[in-house]
């Protein structure tokens, strides 16, 4: 037997309107979000990306998009668009 206040709770649920959805704001793009970006490009996953986000991807594709981002950033292989502001280059170093 249902008791009365969960009755209440159903009914209520029942007639309640939905939430409206917020819309998502949109914030400046970072350096590392160009050098995401770049990296998705090259492994032929920034059409998949555009489609359908970032959780459109497995983890298997994300995982290797953050491996050669990290890889590349050691290699100091960044444009320099891409590069956090106070950060020194391979080249700059002195």
């Amino acid at each position: 037997m249902v008791s009365s206040a969960g009755q209440k709770t159903a009914a209520a649920k029942a007639t309640s309107r939905p939430r409206a959805a917020k819309p998502k704001k949109e914030k400046p793009e970072t350096p590392q979000d160009r050098l995401k970006k770049r990296v998705a490009d090259e492994l032929g996953l920034l059409e998949k990306v555009r489609q359908g986000g970032w959780g459109n991807l497995t983890a298997a594709e994300t995982g290797r998009i953050g491996g050669l981002m990290t890889k590349w950033t050691r290699m100091g292989r960044l444009k320099p668009e891409e590069r956090a502001p106070g950060t020194i280059s391979t080249g700059e170093k002195g």
